[in-house]
């Protein structure tokens, strides 16, 4: 019971430390307090543009429950799309949750792991890097966390403002 009480402390003690770092800055706290829905928007929303930017034709889903995030067409092909969002790093490495997790009406936690046969495309928002990458979705072997090397600033623009 001790270690259990003194982990959720430690937590505690750190979102503190996390909320009072960020002081009264309203863009870092908005930042901060965003839903997973709203990471969700924003995600696509940086993802959509950056698709167009690239030539695809976008096309979105009517309703919430559908199996993909973005339908593409570029050359001819129809590429299914998953969007993801991240602002979690590990050492050097952004990680990418490719399972989702829901709670059902009665209580139970579902869990639907990454299936990379159902998408020719994965989507990630980096938040911190502001950042698009697309993946082949077919490369990726995992079913639920992708890794992704932290992107290092040109040398040209360190020291800039």
């Amino acid at each position: 019971m001790v270690s259990w009480q003194s982990g959720r402390l430690q937590k505690f003690a750190k979102l503190q430390s996390v909320k009072s770092s960020i002081g009264s800055n309203p863009i870092l706290t908005a930042k901060f307090n965003m839903n997973r829905r709203l990471k969700g928007n924003i995600g696509e929303a940086k993802v959509l543009v950056e698709l167009i930017t690239q030539g695809y034709e976008v096309f979105l889903p009517y309703s919430d429950g559908s199996l993909f995030d973005i339908i593409v067409y570029k050359n001819k092909s129809i590429f299914k799309v998953s969007v993801k969002y991240t602002s979690y790093i590990i050492g050097n490495n952004w990680q990418v949750a490719l399972r989702n997790v829901s709670r059902r009406n009665n209580g139970e936690v579902a869990i639907k792991y990454f299936d990379n046969s159902e998408y020719d495309i994965i989507a990630v928002y980096i938040a911190p890097e502001d950042r698009v990458i697309l993946i082949n979705a077919i490369d990726v072997n995992s079913k639920s966390t992708l890794s992704i090397p932290k992107q290092h600033r040109p040398i040209d623009e360190i020291g800039s403002t």
